[in-house]
């Protein structure tokens, strides 16, 4: 019995200190693993150079942590200048504007940086000169800015400045605001060229005419027709240039529809007569009154009414500028030139002036012929 409870005795203290030892085991933690160092990749070290607005680097896969184990491999970036450059929690580094900055990498505790240099961005360069209009047509004296037709691109261009040259200062000039002057009549053209990339270039298309004239146009060289041929032989003698000839005492006379007189005869309206006189006055000029100098006296003489006025630029072909345009002051005999006699303006060559109608003449009646003394044309 004492042999018993000895070996009983025995067993549990082996089983105790068996569990004490089981019990120590399970509640010890592994001593952790810390960061010896951190490397950043020699090609980072030697510090690198990039151009503002480039794209991102990636700069966590250039860092080695050893030991490899370590338990806390975190890594925490960070930048001596964020106007610079930034970097984010990935470790993507973006560079914005010219400068330098300290990029630093932290791993529990342990660092390590390099230089980052920043480069301007290079400038945009022009690469196009848009016209938004490339002809221009001026009259002798005006002026045109050109300016406001001219778009620089790309519209981020670092330098938009253009010059302004003509090919031919003779017809038109242009300074480098890019006004044009026009100076005599011609056709020229204005180039463009971008100050920053002068092979980029545009060009204007300029046209000078003749400016407006104001006033009675020199009748010089200029010529007279008519519907007869050849004209009546009145005892004050009777040609086509007396009509412009500046010679109050000479006149052209026609005879009208229905009449004889002095060996010419015009058949009635109902059988096609009619008179009319055509200004030639040699090349297309803007025009938009007319004014008769009448025979002294004499109104049944005079024209009441020109039926129809007509344009051409090469005698055949007319277009109708007005019709049944009264002579203001015809009937008044003391009046021996009418006043300017307005019509829509034109531009064109021949002008003619055509008369069939009773009411173009104060009487049927009264006198076979119709005629003037002078006839000027011009603008006002």
């Amino acid at each position: 019995m004492k042999k018993f409870t000895l070996a009983l005795c025995w067993i549990t203290v082996v089983f105790g200190a068996s569990l004490l030892i089981n019990c120590k085991d399970e509640n010890v933690e592994p001593t952790s693993i810390r960061v010896q160092s951190v490397k950043i990749a020699e090609s980072l070290k030697q510090g690198i150079t990039v151009q503002a607005g480039s794209d991102a680097i990636n700069i966590a896969d250039k860092v080695t942590i050893l030991p490899e184990n370590a338990a806390n491999k975190r890594m925490i970036f960070s930048s001596s200048n964020k106007k610079i450059a930034t970097v984010d929690e990935e470790g993507l580094v973006t560079a914005h504007d010219a400068g330098t900055a300290i990029i630093t990498v932290i791993v529990d505790g342990q660092t390590d940086q390099f230089t980052l240099t920043v480069d301007p961005k290079p400038p945009v360069l022009t690469n196009e000169i848009a016209i938004s209009d490339p002809d221009v047509e001026l009259q002798e004296g005006a002026t045109v800015d050109i300016a406001v037709r001219i778009t620089v691109l790309p519209a981020d261009a670092a330098n938009k400045t253009v010059s302004f040259s003509s090919a031919d200062p003779n017809v038109a000039t242009v300074n480098q605001s890019g006004t044009i002057t026009a100076v005599s009549q011609g056709t020229t053209t204005i180039s463009i060229t971008s100050v920053q990339v002068p092979e980029v270039t545009a060009t204007i298309n300029v046209t000078v005419t003749e400016a407006d004239h104001i006033g009675d146009y020199d009748r010089t060289g200029w010529t007279v027709s008519a519907s007869q041929n050849p004209l009546p032989s009145i005892s004050e003698g009777n040609q086509l240039e007396h009509a412009i000839d500046g010679n109050e005492n000479s006149r052209l006379a026609l005879v009208r529809p229905s009449k004889s007189s002095f060996g010419v005869s015009v058949p009635s309206k109902e059988n096609g007569g009619f008179i009319s006189f055509t200004i030639d006055m040699q090349k297309p000029r803007k025009v938009n009154y007319f004014r008769i100098r009448h025979v002294p006296g004499l109104t049944q003489l005079r024209y009441y009414i020109i039926e129809t006025l007509s344009g051409s630029n090469d005698g055949e072909n007319w277009t109708t500028i007005a019709s049944d345009i009264e002579v203001t002051d015809a009937p008044n005999e003391s009046v021996v030139e009418s006043p300017n006699i307005v019509f829509p303006s034109s531009n064109y060559r021949y002008i003619r002036f055509w008369c069939q109608k009773d009411e173009c003449w104060k009487s049927m009646s009264q006198g076979a012929t119709a005629q003037l003394t002078e006839i000027y044309l011009g603008n006002q």
